[in-house]
């Protein structure tokens, strides 16, 4: 919604979405997801969304060399969510150790 959103949103603590945070931390680990992998995945997540906000603002439509494929940035961040929620579902079912 805002241009420099993400810019004003990285490196901020979330003070005041604590409550959402637990709420989303307690289903996540009753879910069976470990509760360290369940912060690493909240965290990775965040920052991805962060990161690829920042891409899609910074994207100045620039020719790609030949052989680079274009990809459009909903789909990229789509397939790297599914990238990082297919860990999680993996990490809830293999039950793998914190690291």
């Amino acid at each position: 919604m805002r241009r420099d959103g993400a810019r004003l949103h990285a490196g901020s603590t979330p003070l005041s979405d604590l409550d959402r945070l637990r709420h989303k931390m307690d289903f996540l680990v009753a879910s069976g997801v470990p509760e360290r992998d369940a912060q690493m995945a909240m965290l990775a997540a965040s920052r991805f969304t962060v990161g690829s906000v920042l891409e899609e603002q910074a994207d100045t439509d620039a020719a790609l060399p030949p052989g680079v494929p274009v990809i459009d940035h909903e789909s990229a961040f789509e397939a790297g969510l599914t990238l990082i929620l297919n860990g999680l579902v993996h990490a809830a079912v293999t039950d793998l150790p914190s690291r």
